[in-house]
């Protein structure tokens, strides 16, 4: 049965933001995901990408793990929070946009 073109983006986007299709899984390499900018690696090295790009003006990121890994993901990022501090360009820690400067 064909897909009904008012229904192919739901095809096109199967598992978008929340799982990754086995039929794709061939095409998503570490190779793919740093060349794309995604970061890959071991804390101290996403750490160390991290303050490379911070050098360069970054001073947010989007975490945006697979569903099943999201909790995990998410909670070894948190555990290693401290050290992947970006600083803003007064010299604030985390999240102070919109918050003051004090």
């Amino acid at each position: 049965m064909e897909t009904p073109p008012a229904k192919r983006y739901q095809q096109v986007h199967l598992g978008h933001c929340a799982f990754l299709p086995p039929e794709e899984r061939r095409f998503i390499t570490e190779d793919l995901i740093r060349s794309t900018g995604g970061l890959v690696g071991t804390p101290d090295e996403i750490i160390a990408m991290l303050r490379e790009r911070e050098a360069m003006g970054l001073s947010e990121i989007t975490l945006l793990p697979a569903m099943a890994e999201a909790r995990r993901n998410l909670g070894d990022f948190a555990e290693q929070g401290d050290r992947a501090v970006l600083t803003c360009e007064r010299g604030c820690y985390g999240d102070c946009h919109g918050q003051g400067h004090g």
